[in-house]
C-alpha cells in the first residue's frame, strides 16, 4: 500500500476535528434542535445544488412512475432535501446518545417477529436516520451478537475512532472485503449481522429491476442466507414526527435462495414507498445515463 503523503495526513486530521467540533457541539443541544437545523440546512441546499436537485427530482420520477406531476415531483423533492437535511444532522446527534436516551424517539413495529432459533440477516437502506438503525440493532435482537458489514471510509482515523465508537455499543464492524469470514461465524452463532442492500456495486453486483429499471445489487444476502441458513428481515425506517421516527421489522418474503435478489430489489421498492421522503434520493440509483433528464428546478 502506498504511503500516504504529509498532505493527506493533515487533510484527514482537519477532517476529524471537524467531525468531532460538530459533533461535540451538537452533544450540547437537544435532538430536537438538531433536527430543527437540519431541515433548515436542507431547505437552503435545495437552492445551492442545482444538479444535485435535479437527480432527486430525476430519481423521484422514476420511483413514482410518472403518477405525480412536475410541480408535485418539484415539491416533493424539496420535501426530501429538507428530511434528509434533518436526518443527516439528526445522525450526528444520535450517535452520541445512549441507547435509553435513544429509545423514547423511536419506535420499533414487528420485533416478535424476529425467531431466535438462528442467525439473523437484517437488511438496511439508506433511509430515515440510519444512524439510528446502528444504535437500536443490539435492542432488536436482545440478548445475541450484532455486527455489521461496512465499507472501510477513506479517512483511516475517522474510520476508526467510528469502528470504535460502534464497537462499544454493541455493534462489530466488519469489512466487507475483509471481514466476511468473521461475519458468516456471527450469522453461524445465532448472532444477527446488518448489512446495506441498495447501494450500487458496480462489476460486482448481481442485475436486477427496481422500479422497472435495471442496476445492480450487492449478491451478499444470497450468499450469508446460503452460507448460514439464516433468517432475513428488512429494517424500514419513516419519520413520524419532529425527532421521532419508527423502525419497522419486516420478514423478506421469497419462495428460495435462489430468488434472494429478485426479493431484495421487492423489498427496496415496498421500503422506499413506505416513505419516500425519507429516502436517500442524492446518488445514482440506476444505471442509465441521467444527463438527458429533464430539469425540474
Amino acid at each position: 500500500m502506498k504511503k500516504p503523503s504529509l498532505q493527506k495526513k493533515i487533510q484527514w486530521h482537519l477532517e476529524q476535528f471537524t467531525y468531532a467540533v460538530v459533533e461535540k457541539t451538537l452533544a450540547l443541544f437537544p435532538l430536537e434542535a438538531a433536527f430543527t437545523f437540519g431541515e433548515a440546512v436542507g431547505r437552503v441546499a435545495f437552492y445551492f445544488f442545482k444538479s444535485r436537485a435535479n437527480l432527486v427530482q430525476n430519481n423521484l420520477q422514476i420511483a413514482t412512475k410518472g403518477a405525480l406531476t412536475d410541480s408535485e415531483i418539484h415539491q416533493l423533492s424539496k420535501d426530501v432535501f429538507e428530511r434528509t437535511g434533518a436526518n443527516l444532522v439528526s445522525s450526528l446527534k444520535t450517535s452520541s446518545m445512549s441507547l435509553e436516551d435513544i429509545l423514547p424517539h423511536v419506535d420499533i413495529i414487528g420485533i416478535e417477529k424476529i425467531p431466535k432459533d438462528k442467525g439473523t440477516l437484517l437488511l438496511l437502506k439508506h433511509m430515515g436516520n440510519w444512524e439510528l438503525l446502528a444504535q437500536v440493532s443490539p435492542f432488536i435482537c436482545q440478548g445475541r451478537e450484532n455486527g455489521a458489514l461496512y465499507r472501510p471510509l477513506n479517512n483511516p482515523y475517522l474510520d476508526a475512532s467510528t469502528k470504535k465508537k460502534r464497537e462499544l455499543k454493541g455493534t462489530q464492524l466488519f469489512s466487507r472485503k475483509k471481514g466476511l469470514i468473521s461475519a458468516i461465524k456471527l450469522l453461524r452463532n445465532g448472532g444477527n449481522l446488518g448489512v446495506l442492500i441498495d447501494q450500487r456495486t458496480g462489476k460486482a453486483g448481481v442485475e436486477a429491476s427496481v422500479f422497472g429499471k435495471q442496476t445492480k445489487l450487492t449478491p451478499l444476502p444470497q450468499l450469508l442466507t446460503k452460507k448460514t441458513d439464516c433468517n432475513s428481515f428488512s429494517l424500514r425506517v419513516k419519520t413520524t414526527g419532529h425527532a421521532h421516527w419508527e423502525v419497522r421489522v419486516v420478514p423478506l418474503v421469497t419462495e428460495d435462495i435462489e430468488n434472494t435478489i429478485d426479493a431484495i430489489a421487492n423489498d427496496i421498492e415496498e421500503s422506499y414507498t413506505f416513505s419516500l421522503t425519507d429516502v436517500f434520493w442524492m446518488h445514482r440509483l440506476w444505471k442509465e445515463n441521467y444527463s438527458s433528464s429533464r430539469s425540474l428546478t
